[in-house]
């Protein structure tokens, strides 16, 4: 039993390390859009076996720190992610998806999810992604690689309040009259009272002389319900803005604000997350995006045909597939493997039970055959022998069931290395094992009893 169950864990660990090294990707190919008529003929073709459509769009998010899962920021907290956390809160950036109703509505059904809250589009509610955040930290063996997953908000959050990144022309007039020597490299958002700052970067983030420029972004309302977004110098030195803005966007769009449902941790169809930069990723049906222009996401059943089509009509396209066929080849070796080491311990195990139980019973044939000399029925030598066995089974699982769970656990937090799936308890694996184990026992005391039946007791007692 023990060594069955320490098998299982090194099965399971080998998987889940392999499988945390596979780009996390609901889809094999991305298609940008073209014309109707090819996003038809690709659908339509032999070699797809799923589409969707699907439109992305970037934002940014404020939330108070007590939005965010515990175990999600202590994730963040481990790989650096944090985004200018200011008076206890967080900003986020959101990767929101846009899915095609008739896939979105399948996927929801599937996960076992009412579809119908996530379609109603005057309370828009966002299906919520799981997190899978990669890190690397230093040990004193070196770089280790972990893998968090956790879900991203708490309990009690509801609601989220989604803004645009992109930078209007009138911020980069305001950033090239700042710096007129170079445009910015990247920027990085930060929160202050609860709006977004935005801080530009002309250089190196670590050259604490690398120039910089920080905006607060205050979205306003208008009385006919048009929004712009007012961006004020900060300086962070002083924790003071400019009395006026130094840039308006007027046309920027409404803040979305959004419910937030259930979290899962499958992936639907289109959906794709960056697991090393703890990105919140949310999914709305497609009928509910503005002006968009979806991208074609497909699920290959034959790689070689869809991908000559795709380079014959020089579409453009991201290929997933062929960048998991290494990860995903490994993990088929590695499962084969592991199901064929766990079938070998388990015949290893099952020999060497049935080989002690039976030798044991031919090492007691006098004992036996002194028992039946003396008036003992078969039917009564039967039910003896039985028992015995079953009090084998059961002290072999009282001892190998905790020797070989604290195996697997060891197993599983050594694997934690480079994968930290939780650990599930192996109760499917325990109760093959002990049907298993009694169905040896008693397989071997039947084969026992078969040798001992045609034996004449007194020729035993002899013999011995």
């Amino acid at each position: 039993m023990a060594l069955f169950l320490t098998a299982w864990g090194v099965s399971q660990s080998l998987q889940q390390v392999v499988d945390a090294n596979v780009n996390t990707g609901g889809y094999d190919m991305l298609i940008s859009w073209s014309d109707e008529e090819q996003i038809r003929q690709i659908r339509s073709g032999d070699g797809v076996a799923d589409s969707a459509l699907v439109c992305r769009r970037q934002y940014v998010a404020v939330t108070p720190e007590d939005a965010l899962d515990p175990e999600y920021w202590q994730a963040c907290a481990a790989f650096r992610l944090q985004m200018g956390r200011t008076d206890g809160q967080e900003t986020r950036y959101v990767d929101l998806y846009y899915v095609e109703d008739a896939a979105l509505r399948r996927f929801l059904k599937d996960q076992g999810i009412d579809p119908e809250p996530y379609f109603d589009a005057r309370n828009s509610t966002a299906l919520v992604m799981g997190s899978r955040i990669v890190t690397y930290e230093r040990s004193e063996q070196g770089s280790v690689r972990k893998t968090y997953q956790t879900p991203v908000f708490s309990e009690t959050t509801g609601t989220l309040t989604l803004y645009q990144q992109s930078a209007p022309e009138e911020v980069q007039a305001c950033l090239r009259k700042a710096h007129p020597e170079g445009d910015y490299i990247f920027w990085t958002n930060g929160a202050y009272q609860g709006n977004v700052v935005r801080t530009y970067y002309f250089g190196q983030p670590g050259d604490p002389q690398t120039p910089r420029v920080s905006l607060v972004i205050i979205p306003r309302e208008g009385a006919d319900g048009s929004w712009r977004y007012e961006y004020y110098l900060y300086d962070p030195e002083t924790d003071t803005l400019s009395q006026e803005p130094a840039a308006v966007d007027e046309d920027p769009g409404i803040p979305l604000e959004i419910g937030l449902g259930q979290t899962v941790w499958e992936l639907p169809l289109g959906v794709r997350q960056d697991s090393e930069a703890g990105v919140v990723s949310l999914v709305l049906p497609l009928s509910m995006a503005q002006e968009s222009q979806p991208d074609l996401a497909i699920r290959v059943g034959d790689y070689q045909r869809v991908k000559a089509y795709l380079d014959g009509e020089e579409l453009i396209y991201t290929d997933l597939l062929r960048e998991q066929m290494q990860y995903k080849n490994l993990l088929t070796m590695v499962q084969v493997f592991s199901w064929d080491f766990l079938a070998l311990m388990a015949l290893v195990s099952m020999c060497n039970a049935f080989n002690t139980i039976a030798t044991n019973i031919q090492l007691r044939r006098r004992d036996f055959g002194m028992l039946r000399s003396v008036g003992m029925e078969q039917r009564q030598l039967r039910k003896l022998v039985v028992y015995e066995c079953l009090g084998y089974s059961l002290r072999a699982l009282v001892i190998g069931v905790p020797l070989g769970t604290l195996a697997a656990y060891g197993i599983h937090c050594l694997g934690r290395t480079v994968g930290s799936a939780g650990f599930r308890f192996p109760l499917a694996p325990i109760g093959a094992a002990g049907v298993c184990v009694l169905i040896v026992a008693l397989v071997s005391a039947a084969y026992g009893l078969g040798r001992l039946k045609r034996e004449d007791p007194i020729q035993a007692i002899r013999e011995e």
